[in-house]
């Protein structure tokens, strides 16, 4: 096993081949309340993402837009709670456009469209937005000014890829320095220039997932990795990287998606992924990882059975990826399986309600997609 495999996995979902060929989904995303969820929903049958809208309170859906057909598209909340940010890759046989769409979710005003053009991006991954600039990572670094629509970017030297997180005003990143080594750090918004924060030497930490988790005052960074067929759980705290804290898991050996640190900074939630003996199968849930210990309390979600047709089971942790609520009470995770046939699909959403102490998961089953948009 290489090294590098999740940056690989992640790169070759710059081209959109790879991901097309077995599932598409992406991470839900809170609206600032807490009240409301983006996700979105891929339809076989029509070839295309459509954006869905879920409102806690009712329990309703609605569609909120149709990408192009063939497009995968991926979705989040501005910060202000107002627009759905919509973007997805065009172009796949030639230089790559990304476009993003602007969309008021409870007022009749328009929406804004802006195309970026020859980006590399990775597909499903939250674009940060800061003082009204949403920032695209890969290489070049790009940021699009969401009232003008002004672009600008910078080349970054000496690295493939460049992964970026937001949290409130502040915007980190993750990359692949050389054969084996990784860097955190911190991006300026301004500048689109880079500060390194934590080397992450792989002969030290083994392979580096790339999707870190911020804590909502910076003080603490959560990257997991893994070394040998051990999983750790690595801390930046300033510049600093904490000794590793090896992963206790109950039985199964699992795989790590994306982070989310709990308020308290004492748990860091993850996305899991644990393969089943014919590699065909993988049962996915959520990880909740004590820092103090690296005990890891496994929490089913569900099932996903393979095609039998190549699709790779390593790939399903970068999209199945869990998002918690603003108040740190409930996780949401939805995974969209490009299947052969709709019904094979699993098109619900998941909501882990962290206050039960059974952690009680509920199924909200999403619709079909309609003939058109509403």
């Amino acid at each position: 096993m290489k090294r590098n495999r999740w940056f690989h996995i992640v790169l070759s979902m710059i081209g959109l081949g790879a991901l097309m060929a077995y599932v598409v989904a992406c991470r839900p995303s809170w609206s600032p309340d807490g009240s409301k969820l983006l996700l979105a929903c891929w339809s076989q049958q029509r070839n295309q993402s459509v954006i869905t809208l879920f409102d806690k309170a009712t329990g309703k859906t609605s569609v909120v837009f149709e990408a192009p057909a063939g497009c995968m598209a991926w979705c989040q909340w501005d910060r202000k709670g107002q627009n759905a940010i919509v973007a997805f890759v065009k172009d796949l046989g030639g230089p790559q456009k990304l476009e993003v769409h602007l969309i008021p979710v409870d007022s009749q005003k328009p929406g804004r469209k802006y195309e970026i053009e020859a980006v590399e991006c990775t597909p499903g991954i939250p674009l940060p937005e800061v003082n009204g600039n949403l920032l695209v990572g890969g290489n070049p670094l790009v940021r699009l000014n969401l009232e003008t629509g002004e672009v600008q970017r910078r080349p970054v030297e000496d690295r493939e890829e460049v992964i970026l997180v937001g949290e409130g005003d502040r915007i980190y990143y993750c990359s692949k320095i050389g054969e084996e080594d990784y860097e955190v750090g911190t991006v300026d918004p301004e500048k689109l220039s880079l500060e390194p924060l934590a080397g992450l030497p792989g002969k030290e930490v083994g392979e580096v997932f790339p999707l870190i988790a911020v804590a909502k005052d910076g003080s603490a960074i959560a990257v997991n990795s893994r070394k040998e067929g051990q999983s750790f759980l690595l801390l930046i705290r300033g510049k600093e990287l904490q000794k590793p804290v090896a992963l206790q898991f109950p039985q199964e050996t699992h795989e790590l998606g994306n982070l989310q640190w709990s308020p308290d900074q004492k748990t860091v939630y993850a996305a899991l992924g644990a393969k089943q003996a014919d590699e065909k199968r993988a049962r996915l849930g959520v990880g909740e990882i004590s820092v103090a210990s690296g005990v890891v309390r496994v929490i089913p979600v569900l099932e996903a059975v393979g095609q039998g047709n190549g699709m790779d089971v390593d790939a399903w942790i970068l999209d199945f990826q869990i998002a918690l609520s603003p108040d740190g009470k409930t996780i949401a995770a939805a995974c969209t399986y490009l299947k052969e046939s709709p019904d094979q699909g699993d098109r619900a959403l998941y909501l882990v309600d962290l206050t039960s102490p059974d952690r009680k998961v509920k199924r909200i089953p999403l619709p079909a997609p309609p003939s058109s948009a509403s």
